[in-house]
């Protein structure tokens, strides 16, 4: 069956120093050196997490040690083998997605009050109709920012992609340059959205979701 592996966890001030020695020892040093630049904790401790979760998961289900992430020309992240992963997080949680049968891409963001009218041109037409029409104009937002995002992703292509130059159709698609994206949300924690786009209308597509013990996980040998 098809798999597409996500897991998810949470960031922990007491734990900052621990991720950040472990962060310095196994992650590549350009990366480093961008999110050391960061103003806030739980930005540099979230993007250490994320890079240190796909590392752990490419072991553990993939047998793959000490590999070399790379960013892409658009800065989507990638490794020199045909396994696909993304990354995303919001407020204090990470989730990555892992698949070797598809090319994949994540978004997660908690909903919270925003102003809506300055995301307007961020939508199509008629996305932005759908929208406002809605009882819960909040959850509809970010449902639908959250699909769009994670197709994004899943191309790679970052801002030379706008979000209102495609449709999501149904809930369920995005076509994109004559490419199908397809769609699942992934229900993770309470007042969060989450989706995962793939480039496969598969039926048999199966989504392994799991948390990752933070504890357990300080533990874990990445280095080989």
């Amino acid at each position: 069956m098809e798999t597409i592996f996500i897991s998810f966890s949470r960031i922990y001030k007491k734990y900052h120093d621990i991720i950040l020695e472990k962060s310095y020892k196994i992650l590549e040093k350009k990366f480093i050196n961008r999110v050391v630049s960061y103003s806030k904790w739980e930005n540099i401790q979230a993007s250490f997490l994320g890079r240190l979760m796909v590392k752990m998961e490419l072991k553990r289900l993939f047998d793959i040690n000490n590999t070399i992430i790379q960013n892409s020309i658009y800065g989507k992240p990638s490794i020199d083998n045909p396994i696909s992963f993304n990354i995303s997080h919001s407020e204090n949680i990470v989730v990555i997605a892992i698949s070797e049968c598809f090319t994949i891409g994540i978004d997660i963001e908690r909903v919270r009050p925003i102003d809506f009218d300055s995301y307007e041109n961020q939508f199509t037409r008629n996305e932005w109709k759908n929208i406002r029409a809605s009882k819960n104009i909040n959850k509809a937002f970010y449902h639908k920012w959250t699909q769009k995002e994670a197709v994004v992703k899943a191309i790679g292509k970052g801002i030379c992609l706008p979000l209102n130059s495609f449709d999501i159709i149904d809930n369920r698609f995005a076509k994109v340059e004559n490419e199908n994206w397809f769609l699942k949300t992934i229900d993770l924690v309470d007042n969060y959205y989450c989706h995962v786009a793939f480039n496969s209308d598969s039926q048999t597509v199966r989504i392994a979701t799991q948390e990752i013990n933070f504890k357990a996980f300080l533990k874990v040998n990445l280095s080989g």
